[in-house]
């Protein structure tokens, strides 16, 4: 817990200020998202089995928690 503004700062008031402060500093949480296609491994468009396990890896599996 911080008692005071942290960032931008108290000199930052302006939207020009704002814009450039989160311009220099800005960044995500957030991993890109997609999705593995499931199906039979002698498939050429799936990547994954239906226990998720990736096809040509040993012990890799998929998992998402999102």
């Amino acid at each position: 817990y911080y008692a005071y503004e942290d960032f931008p700062g108290p000199d930052v008031n302006t939207d020009d200020e704002f814009l450039k402060a989160v311009t220099e500093r800005g960044t995500t949480t957030f991993h890109p998202g997609c999705t593995c296609r499931m199906g039979p491994a002698d498939s050429t468009w799936a990547v994954v089995d239906d226990q998720l396990r990736v096809h040509g890896m040993e012990g890799l599996r998929v998992v998402d928690a999102s």
